[in-house]
């Protein structure tokens, strides 16, 4: 197995954490040494994506994310305002084994708990198209500047068992996270 991103030649997309600092700061995924991670723990690969989405929402939520919120002003005419918060959501379906469903559904819940959610247990999703490539997401810079990353949690997994034990259908709800 490689041990940098860059050097692997398929391309998939990765849920990991950062090793210390190394590769998010700098934008540049393709550092990520998995040799300092461990698979199912602190990061997961997928080669067999079915379907990639990726949502955002500029809408009004509440009074602490405003986003954009329109209303009317005057017969036929309407008013508006932004507080510039936006949510980013990620649906995800891959096919793998079973021994993968079980280590995302773990990373699910051990990421998401009250004293894994500092800077050191955020999860990244990295979408590899080639050797050195990577899907760009906007950040939430007042300039949206392109990331080769998008800083994610989980939200939900899905595994369905598709006629054979080690066969599944993952499906994963994830949420973008910027601070």
């Amino acid at each position: 197995m490689v041990n940098l991103i860059k050097n692997a030649t398929t391309q998939g997309i990765y849920i990991l954490t950062d090793t210390a600092g190394a590769w998010v700061a700098a934008n540049t995924p393709g550092n990520a040494d998995l040799a300092l991670l461990t698979l199912g723990t602190s990061y997961i690969y997928f080669s067999s994506i079915v379907r990639f989405e990726h949502q955002q929402t500029h809408n009004y939520e509440s009074d602490t994310q405003r986003g954009w919120r329109t209303w009317p002003s005057a017969e036929g005419k309407m008013a508006a305002n932004t507080a510039g918060h936006e949510r980013d959501l990620v649906s995800l379906t891959v096919e793998d084994t079973e021994t993968t469903a079980e280590y995302i559904e773990f990373m699910g819940k051990y990421y998401n708990r009250t004293d894994h959610l500092g800077a050191a247990y955020r999860l990244y999703l990295v979408k590899q198209t080639a050797s050195e490539s990577f899907r760009k997401f906007p950040d939430y810079t007042p300039n949206a500047t392109l990331k080769n990353y998008l800083p994610v949690i989980i939200r939900g997994v899905n595994c369905v068992e598709t006629g054979n034990s080690d066969r599944q259908t993952i499906t994963l709800a994830l949420e973008a996270i910027w601070s």
